[in-house]
């Protein structure tokens, strides 16, 4: 989106006294996922947010698995090759304590 589109739909939902104001199909979903305990005008979008919270959690929990993945794949080689020396990879989450920051243990 450009940011004259991201700016007026911002003043619109600013104007008509939304509390979020997502911009796309994304961040609709991201204001589900992180509406937490924000004012909800409508008992339809109450329940949604209800229902969604549990499989956006789960595609949460993927993004963040793909994330450590590419962590792990570019970051980590990175890391050990400005060492010199080939690094340990002991699981994902528990990268940044193995030998890539300076550590041989895991």
């Amino acid at each position: 989106m450009k940011a004259d589109e991201v700016a007026k739909k911002a003043l619109n939902g600013l104007k008509s006294g939304n509390f979020t104001v997502p911009c796309n199909f994304e961040g609709f979903f991201l204001s589900l996922a992180t509406s937490g305990l924000s004012p909800q005008r409508s008992f339809l979008m109450a329940f949604i947010e209800v229902i969604a919270a549990g499989i956006l959690r789960v595609v949460g929990l993927c993004f963040q698995w793909n994330w450590y993945d590419l962590w792990r794949r570019r970051l980590v080689p990175a890391y050990s090759n400005q060492l010199g020396r080939q690094t340990r990879i002991c699981g994902l989450p528990s990268i940044a304590r193995c030998g890539a920051f300076g550590r041989d243990e895991c």
